[in-house]
């Protein structure tokens, strides 16, 4: 027989002893949707975000290059989740020493094993432009909370989310719990 548990129904509550602008609020509101432990898994935090997935296609293109791992399938399907992250350009990556539309072509064409060696310098070049990933995303999320004016969109929510998201996920792979 099933019992009404109203803390499975609930989402965790946040009372503001000052005033917040829609924006702030917004924060809250993503960073307790993706830590909350009772959140829907398919709004909790991801595995990955744009670097991690970088990292790891390197691991991964380099164990398939050494014969590690047999099937190449596996750097074809991570090709294809950093190509996901990289579509709307809200990754929060900065892109110095190679060019962002060139490492998306290359990586485009990671079926080819005779590209291995090159997607792997070309994605340890982005890794290298972003060894303060962390922190250029929180200036980021700082910058877009700072530029809201009250009473008016958020002009990029989409953008601001995938940061947050983004945000927090880096902290979980330097060490931090949910």
């Amino acid at each position: 027989m099933w019992h009404k548990d109203t803390t499975l129904n609930d989402m965790q509550q946040v009372t503001y002893s000052y005033p917040i602008t829609l924006i702030q609020k917004l924060f809250v509101e993503k960073v307790l949707e993706c830590l909350y432990i009772r959140t829907l898994d398919s709004y909790r935090l991801r595995l990955h975000n744009p670097k991690t997935a970088i990292e790891e296609l390197v691991q991964v293109t380099l164990q398939v290059k050494q014969n590690i791992l047999q099937r190449q399938e596996y750097v074809t399907e991570i090709c294809k989740e950093v190509l996901a992250l990289l579509r709307d350009e809200n990754d929060g990556l900065v892109f110095a020493s190679i060019d962002r539309d060139y490492y998306v072509k290359l990586i485009s064409q990671g079926k080819k094993k005779e590209n291995f060696n090159v997607i792997i310098q070309a994605s340890r070049l982005v890794i290298k432009d972003n060894a303060n990933y962390q922190q250029h995303l929180i200036d980021e999320i700082e910058r877009q909370i700072d530029n809201y004016v009250e009473g008016n969109e958020i002009e990029t929510p989409h953008k601001l989310l995938s940061l947050i998201e983004y945000s927090l996920i880096e902290l979980v792979n330097k060490g931090f719990t949910k």
